[in-house]
């Protein structure tokens, strides 16, 4: 009992110290998880802004940079289990948008390569044309361009976005080039 008595005085602050100092470290925490979410955020809107400004902007860049903003919002998620749920919350929805532009940006690339392709198509025709190929080659040759450039604007037609159908079903619909 004399003992006890005695580190009456010390054990008391040391308590009172280490749970001031658990609850500094928790804090760090959340502090440091919150810095990685906001930088993940502004490389989002930065690529968003892009994306939505510029109408030719490259795409394959765009597309880089998001994935890496991706990778940083999955790295967030990850360590991110001991966050206050609100938090946690928000970094999640966070993710599932840039998500979402992420296969916005990867549809609008298929898109673009598919209409790259019709019109690659349409001039290797023209080339044909003028080099005056033989009539048989010619005509079989023109009859496969033709069912090609069909077939594709058919599926260009079917992939514009609508309010029933989700973004998923309308990126399984990219054209084809054979």
């Amino acid at each position: 009992m004399s003992i006890l008595r005695r580190y009456r005085r010390r054990i008391i602050p040391l308590c009172i110290t280490c749970v001031c100092v658990c609850i500094s470290i928790i804090a760090c925490y959340h502090w440091g998880v919150i810095i990685k979410n906001n930088h993940a955020i502004e490389a989002y809107n930065a690529n968003a802004r892009q994306y939505n400004t510029e109408k030719h902007a490259d795409l394959d860049q765009l597309i880089a940079a998001q994935r890496q903003v991706d990778a940083q919002f999955a790295d967030v998620l990850r360590i991110s289990p001991l966050l206050l749920p609100s938090i946690h919350h928000d970094i999640e929805e966070n993710a599932k948008t840039s998500q979402a532009l992420s296969k916005q940006l990867e549809h609008d690339l298929a898109q673009r390569n598919g209409t790259d392709t019709d019109s690659a198509t349409a001039a290797q025709e023209a080339k044909q044309r003028k080099q005056g190929t033989s009539k048989a080659n010619s005509s079989t040759d023109k009859e496969k361009i033709n069912s090609v450039l069909n077939n594709n604007t058919k599926l260009d037609a079917s992939m514009l976005p609508s309010n029933n159908q989700s973004q998923n079903s309308s990126t399984q619909n990219t054209p084809q080039p054979w």
